[in-house]
């Protein structure tokens, strides 16, 4: 044999080695993954589990925020109607002393309004 039969044979048997060593890591590699799968999974279904219930919650919350304001909406246009129907019925009654009132209250807002400029 000759020195290139010498340096050929020992880079096959590198090469060898080294795609042995290569297939090694691979497979230690994807146990590790599977492994790291298997331990994580239960956790990923309790966060998961977790996350819906947080946004089931928000949901309810959020349904209940807006039927109770839609409740309050209507309960206030209800009032402001009997206000301004209330209102209404004692100009028609007594026509004298709305207008002095609303003369009195321009006259207080003017005055005020007049102080702050």
């Amino acid at each position: 044999m000759n020195s290139n039969d010498n340096i050929k044979t020992t880079i096959a048997n590198n090469g060898a080695t080294a795609d042995s060593s290569i297939d090694k890591a691979s497979n230690a590699a994807q146990e590790a993954i599977t492994k790291a799968a298997e331990i994580a999974h239960p956790a990923v279904e309790r966060f998961t589990a977790g996350a819906h219930q947080a946004v089931e919650k928000m949901m309810s919350v959020a349904s209940s925020t807006a039927e109770t304001v839609a409740h309050r909406s209507e309960q206030l246009m209800d009032a402001q109607e009997r206000l301004v129907e209330d209102c209404r019925t004692y100009v028609r009654q007594k026509p004298v002393t709305a207008l002095a009132i609303a003369a009195g209250v321009g006259y207080l807002l003017s005055h005020l309004l007049s102080k702050r400029n």
